[in-house]
C-alpha cells in the first residue's frame, strides 16, 4: 500500500489457504495471545466469581423505560496467594463497582421496528471515562424524565430505537492516572492472586465490560445475541480489546480510537507508540513499548486486532480534523480486517481500495462499517445514528435471514428531486419537481419551472419537458426555485413554489405562486402571483423567514396550505385559504409539527415537504425529516377526516419514522414526496432518493455539497394499507402490524 511518500508493508492476518477451523483453533489464539502479552496485558479468567445486586428501580422517560443502578461484585476463590496472606484469611476478598442499566418497556409494541424476539431488547454498553472530572449528571445520577439529548450518551435515543443503555465509568474500575495506577481492579488482582497479570487500564476496563456482559446475558429482558459495546478514544480501544476477548459482544463499536486503537501503527499519520507509551504508559502491558519508534519493523499491527472480532460485526467512526487519532490510519485498519472475514465467506469492508469515504457517507453493507464525520475528537449524535443504522440493519438480516425489505423502484424522471404527480381532469398526469444545479457553479440549475404530460405514469419517464416558467422572464423571483407543485383551486391551475425574492440575497426564500392564464397547463401562459401573505397579527408570522414547501389540500369544503418554516429549527406550519385568492391566508397559522424526535434531527432538525393522503376516515400529512444525505426519511401525521384540522389536538404524529434508506435497497434517502394515483385509481407514492452509485461516491458529482448535486432522481411505488388503514410505502407489508 503507497502512504504518503513511501511503501508500507502491511502484515498478513492469515497465513495462505486459511479454513474456518485454521482461523478458529489456531490463528485467531495466536493473535490474541500475541496482543495480550505484547499490548494490553493479561488479566483473569478464572478463579473469581461475580454476582450482581439491583440496589435502584424506578421507571424513567414517562414509563418508557426501567432505571436500574447496578452493584457489581467480584469475589475472589481461594488461591495459595489468598490462603499465605495473614492479612486475608478470609475467602470473602471482593472488588465493587457499579453500572446503571435503562431497559425499554416498549418491547413488542406496534411498530415493527421496536420489536424484540421474544419481547427481549438488544442491549449496548458505552465505556465512559471520566478521569479528572466529576462524573456527570446524566451518568451517575440521571434525571432521565428530563428532555435532553446527551450526545456522548444519547440514552433517549437508544430506548426510543428499542435499545437497551448501560454505562459504566472507568474510574470505578482502575485510576486513569499514571501516577496512581494500579490503585483499582488492577492493583486487587495483582495482590491477591497467584499469577502475576500484566493488564493495564484497557484490560481492566474490558474484563469489567465483560462482567456487564454477564449480566445481560442473564437479563431476562435482554437479548443475549444482541449485545454491543460502545467506546471512544481510550474506552475506543477498550471496545474494541473488549470485543478481540469476549465472543459474546455482538458488536464492538470504536470512536476516534486511534494509536492502539483502530489506527494502524504502520501509517505515519497520527499518534505514534512513543508517544501515547509515554504519556500513557498504563493502559498497555510493558512491552508494548519496545515498539517505540520501530512500527515499520512490526510483524503485526492493529488491522489483526479488529480481526479478532470475525465473523462479529465491527463498527469504526473517524473525525475528519482529528488528526491526532488519524483517520486514514482506523480507515486502513478496518479495511484490512476484512481479511479475517473472508475466512467465513463474509463481507468485510466494502468500498473501493483503500479509498475513505467522504464526510457523512458511511460505509454500512458489510460486517465492517465505518463512517467520517466532520469535525474532531469527539462523540456526537451523528456517530450514534450512523451506528444504529448500521446495527438495526445487520440486526434484521441476522434475525431474519430471509426478513423482506423493499426492492429497488427504478427511477421514473432522473435528477428531478422534490417530485410532483398530478392526474388531470384531461387524462393527463403531469409531472413537475426541482431542476438542479450541475455542481456549485452551474448557472442554470434552480432557475425554472418544468411540466411534462403523459397519459401513462410510466409515459412521464420518456415525456418532453417544458419550461413554463423561468427565473430570466421575472422582475420578482430569483434563483433556487424548490419543489413546484401543480394544483387546481377553485377552477384554475396554480403551482406552488418556493424562490428568493431578492436579486441580490437568493438565500431570502419564500412561498411563492403562479397562476395559468387559462385552461390547459402544459400550452397556456402562466403568469407571476408573488409571495404568499399571512395575517397581519398571526403570532408565527408567516413567510416572514426561510419558508417553502408549500403543498394544498381541501377537506370538507375548507381549503387549507402546508409549508415548512425555519423559525429556530424547520417546523410545519398550516393555514386555511381563500380559494379565490389561495396565495392569501384566511387565519392564522397552527405549527403543525416540530423536529422533536431523534430521526428528525439527524445533522440538521428538520420538517419539511408535507403532502397530502386521505383513506378511509383519515387524512395522512407524511413529511420528510433531517438533513439531505443518506439520513433524510419520512414521518407521518394523521387526523380524523372529520375532525377540526386547525385544532392540534385532531393530530397525531407517529413516533417512528415511515421509510428510511435502511428500508430501501440500493436507494438512499428518500424524501419530499407527494401521492396520486394509478390508471386503475390505485394510490402511488411518489418521491425522490439517490442511487447505489451515488451513495457510493462513485458518480461525477460525488464531491459536491448534497444541495449541488442533480443525484437525487423520482421514483414511485404503490402504498400499500394496512388492516387498520395505515400506508405503508416500503412495498413490504409485514414492515407494519
Amino acid at each position: 500500500m503507497e502512504t504518503g511518500s513511501r511503501n508500507v508493508s502491511i502484515p498478513s492476518i492469515v497465513q495462505g489457504d486459511c479454513s474456518r477451523d485454521d482461523w478458529e483453533m489456531k490463528r485467531r489464539p495466536e493473535l490474541l495471545e500475541h496482543f495480550e502479552r505484547e499490548v494490553y496485558g493479561t488479566m483473569p479468567k478464572t478463579g473469581f466469581e461475580t454476582s450482581f445486586t439491583v440496589t435502584a428501580s424506578e421507571d424513567v422517560l414517562a414509563g418508557l423505560a426501567e432505571k436500574r443502578n447496578i452493584s457489581v461484585s467480584i469475589k475472589l476463590k481461594n488461591s495459595l496467594k489468598l490462603n499465605n496472606n495473614l492479612e486475608n484469611k478470609s475467602d470473602n476478598i471482593i472488588y465493587k463497582f457499579n453500572f446503571l442499566l435503562l431497559i425499554p418497556k416498549h418491547r413488542g409494541s406496534k411498530h415493527e421496528e421496536s420489536k424484540h424476539r421474544d419481547g427481549k431488547a438488544p442491549a449496548n454498553i458505552l465505556i465512559y471515562n471520566n478521569e479528572g472530572n466529576a462524573a456527570p449528571e446524566w451518568a451517575r445520577d440521571i434525571d432521565i424524565n428530563k428532555d435532553f439529548t446527551n450526545p456522548y450518551w444519547p440514552a433517549k435515543i437508544l430506548i426510543e430505537n428499542g435499545m437497551a443503555a448501560a454505562i459504566f465509568i472507568t474510574s470505578e474500575i482502575e485510576s486513569d492516572n499514571k501516577d496512581s495506577f494500579p490503585s483499582g481492579l488492577v492493583k486487587f488482582f495483582r495482590d491477591h492472586m497467584d499469577e502475576e497479570y500484566t493488564g493495564g487500564c484497557i484490560s481492566a476496563w474490558a474484563f469489567a465490560t465483560s462482567r456487564i456482559v454477564d449480566y445481560l446475558s442473564e437479563c431476562p429482558e435482554i437479548d443475549e445475541d444482541f449485545i454491543t459495546v460502545t467506546g471512544h478514544s481510550r474506552c475506543g480501544k477498550t471496545a474494541l480489546w473488549a470485543g478481540a476477548m469476549d465472543e459474546r459482544i455482538y458488536c464492538s463499536y470504536s470512536n476516534n480510537s486511534g494509536c492502539g486503537g483502530a489506527a494502524m501503527g504502520k501509517l505515519t499519520e497520527g499518534e505514534k507508540i512513543e508517544q501515547i507509551t509515554a504519556g500513557f504508559p498504563h493502559w498497555f502491558a510493558d512491552n508494548y513499548r519496545k515498539y517505540s519508534g520501530k512500527e515499520e519493523s512490526m510483524d503485526f499491527d492493529q488491522h489483526m486486532l479488529l480481526a479478532l472480532i470475525a465473523p462479529r460485526l465491527l463498527y469504526v467512526a473517524s473525525g475528519s480534523e482529528d488528526y491526532w487519532s488519524g483517520p486514514k490510519a482506523e480507515f486502513a485498519g478496518a479495511y484490512y480486517a476484512s481479511e479475517a472475514y473472508k475466512v467465513y465467506d463474509l463481507p468485510g469492508l466494502i468500498t473501493e481500495e483503500m479509498k475513505m469515504p467522504d464526510i457523512r457517507q458511511p460505509l454500512h453493507e458489510g460486517k465492517i462499517g465505518y463512517h467520517l464525520r466532520a469535525g474532531g475528537h469527539d462523540l456526537s449524535l451523528y456517530d450514534w445514528m450512523m451506528f444504529l443504522n448500521f446495527i438495526n440493519k445487520n440486526r434484521a438480516k441476522d434475525q431474519t435471514k430471509d426478513q423482506a425489505k423493499a426492492p429497488i423502484a427504478e427511477i421514473l424522471v432522473s435528477q428531478r428531486a422534490d417530485p410532483y404527480i398530478v392526474k388531470a381532469d384531461d387524462g393527463y398526469y403531469y409531472f413537475t419537481g426541482s431542476y438542479p444545479m450541475l455542481g456549485e457553479q452551474d448557472p442554470e440549475g434552480y432557475d425554472r419551472v418544468i411540466l411534462r404530460r403523459s397519459k401513462t405514469i410510466e409515459g412521464l419517464k420518456d415525456a418532453e419537458e417544458i419550461s413554463i416558467w423561468d427565473e430570466k422572464d421575472s422582475q420578482t423571483s430569483f434563483r433556487f426555485i424548490w419543489a413546484p407543485e401543480m394544483h387546481k383551486i377553485n377552477g384554475k391551475w396554480y403551482v406552488l413554489y418556493a424562490g428568493s425574492g431578492q436579486a441580490d440575497n437568493v438565500w431570502n426564500i419564500n412561498c411563492r405562486a403562479l397562476r395559468c392564464t387559462g385552461d390547459d397547463p402544459y400550452n397556456d401562459k402562466w403568469e407571476e402571483i408573488g409571495k404568499f401573505i399571512g395575517l397581519p397579527d398571526d403570532e408565527n408570522e408567516p413567510f416572514s423567514d426561510f419558508s417553502l414547501d408549500m403543498t394544498y389540500f381541501e377537506n370538507k369544503g375548507k381549503h387549507y396550505v402546508i409549508w415548512a418554516q425555519k423559525i429556530g429549527t424547520s417546523n410545519l406550519y398550516m393555514a386555511e385559504i381563500d380559494p379565490e385568492k389561495p396565495w392569501q391566508l384566511t387565519s392564522k397559522s397552527i405549527k403543525l409539527s416540530s423536529p422533536t424526535y431523534d430521526w428528525e434531527k439527524i445533522e440538521i432538525p428538520v420538517n419539511e415537504g408535507a403532502s397530502v393522503l386521505k383513506h378511509g376516515n383519515r387524512i395522512f400529512i407524511v413529511y420528510s425529516a433531517s438533513a439531505t444525505g443518506p439520513e433524510y426519511c419520512i414521518g407521518m401525521l394523521y387526523a380524523d377526516i372529520d375532525s377540526d384540522l386547525m385544532d392540534l389536538s385532531s393530530w397525531t404524529k407517529s413516533d417512528k419514522p415511515l421509510l428510511t434508506s435502511d428500508d430501501l435497497t440500493e436507494e438512499y434517502g428518500p424524501g419530499h414526496n407527494s401521492f396520486t394515483v394509478d390508471e386503475d385509481g390505485n394510490d402511488i407514492f411518489v418521491y425522490h432518493s439517490r442511487s447505489q452509485e451515488c451513495f457510493d461516491n462513485k458518480c461525477q458529482w460525488a464531491k459536491e455539497y448534497s444541495l449541488y448535486d442533480p443525484c437525487r432522481s423520482a421514483r414511485v411505488r404503490p402504498v400499500i394499507w394496512t388492516e387498520e388503514g395505515f400506508p405503508i410505502l416500503n412495498e413490504v407489508e409485514s414492515k407494519r402490524d
